[in-house]
């Protein structure tokens, strides 16, 4: 519960920063006082987190690279040209797609409760859509409820 207010905090501040700033800029910022306030974190938990090869810094950087700069990078990117609230509703489809990755790549089964999860985040995700379509015609004058089709 706590992950996903923090989360949904995340995504309001940084829309409301995207009227004004760069999603370059958001970016830096966030990722430097997130590094600042989860290594502190780390190094109470685990004192030896840094990495002691020049191999083991690589997967890192990796994730440093394809996580933090590419995915929150184009998520602060979208999020001047999406609500933030459908965006976060969006983000869902990424535990999802995890998991069909998983059962496609290495076989793991996917039992009756992934299975409903996986239904009910659709189902959200389209619901967050109509809902947007709606406000979007009631804005425009026009009442008529709006279809997926």
């Amino acid at each position: 519960m706590a992950s996903a207010v923090m989360y949904a905090g995340y995504f309001i501040t940084a829309a409301k920063l995207r009227a004004n700033h760069g999603a370059l800029e958001i970016l830096v910022f966030t990722a430097i006082a997130t590094a600042i306030a989860l290594f502190g974190v780390a190094l109470v938990s685990e004192p030896d987190i840094l990495p002691t090869t020049p191999e083991s810094w690589l997967p890192l950087i990796a994730l440093t690279l394809v996580s933090q700069i590419m995915g929150q990078g184009l998520i602060v990117y979208a999020l001047a040209h999406l609500p933030a609230a459908f965006s976060a509703v969006g983000l869902l489809l990424q535990p999802l797609i995890a998991a069909l990755a998983a059962w496609l790549l290495f076989a793991e089964r996917l039992g009756p409760w992934e299975l409903a999860g996986g239904g009910v985040v659709l189902l959200g995700i389209v619901l967050a859509r109509l809902g947007s379509l709606n406000r979007r015609r009631i804005r425009a004058g026009d009442s008529a409820p709006q279809t997926l089709i």
